[in-house]
């Protein structure tokens, strides 16, 4: 067993891939930071009081 911290690869060709995040990411990303602005927006704006 290898001791801890250490990495084994069973691969005979270490590639390194570099990671492209798909669109569905992309997509909840945007739809959490306009959650985020609706909310915010909302919560700045003055009560309007009637009398």
């Amino acid at each position: 067993m290898a001791p801890a911290g250490t990495f084994t690869s069973f691969s005979t060709s270490d590639n390194l891939v570099s990671a492209v995040p798909e669109p569905e990411t992309y997509a909840m990303f945007l739809t959490g930071m306009a959650m985020l602005g609706c909310m915010t927006r909302r919560r700045d704006r003055p009560a309007k009081i009637r009398a």
